[in-house]
């Protein structure tokens, strides 16, 4: 049944935030190429997996928590965390091949372009706090801040428009930029000089 299907990921929502579960099945739907399907959102096949959760009715196995954790302890440059999640995924049998090929493809578009990812990182456990992005999402910060908040942070977010009322998805990235924040790194960066 899909109730067993999706046991692991099922479990591994039980008592999460409602906004950040949904980014994540969103992502993991963006992940593995699926769609949404039966005429629902991500966000209503997200609240179905949360209530599937709040009832367990699943456990999760050994296996699949410890592939669950090591997945989201990934943590470092974009393309050694992909290397690192390819190996794990492949380990258990998993395979993230589309996700993983694209993922290495951006990679390569950014660097091609002189962008420079050394001093990027990517965090598998990252969320933003908005439930309709579909796919990459980021934040920049300034290098050496302890303010703990993000300068500029966005990401993919192809069916906001529909959810808005547009006939269809309509593809869109998009980014905010908290101004106030770039004043306060140049107070404090003025303050340690």
């Amino acid at each position: 049944s899909s109730s067993n299907r999706y046991a692991g990921v099922i479990a591994a929502l039980e008592g999460a935030d409602p906004a950040a579960a949904r980014a994540f099945v969103g992502d993991m739907m963006t992940m593995s190429g699926a769609a949404a399907g039966g005429g629902r959102s991500v966000a209503e096949i997200a609240d179905r997996f949360l209530m599937k959760a709040r009832e367990g009715s699943t456990q999760l196995s050994p296996g699949t928590r410890s592939l669950l954790v090591d997945v989201l302890s990934v943590e470092s440059s974009p393309r050694a965390a992909g290397e690192v999640i390819d190996r794990l995924c492949r380990t258990a049998g998993l395979s993230l091949d589309t996700a993983l090929d694209l993922h290495m493809r951006r990679i390569d578009a950014a660097e091609q372009r002189g962008v420079r990812l050394d001093a990027a990182r990517f965090s598998a456990a990252f969320l933003r706090n908005l439930d309709y992005y579909t796919g990459l999402i980021f934040e920049f910060h300034a290098p050496g801040a302890t303010l703990g908040k993000p300068l500029i942070g966005g990401g993919r977010y192809d069916g906001l428009l529909r959810k808005l009322g547009a006939a269809r998805d309509i593809p869109a990235v998009g980014f905010a930029i908290w101004t106030e924040r770039f004043a306060d790194v140049s107070l404090h960066a003025g303050v340690q000089s």
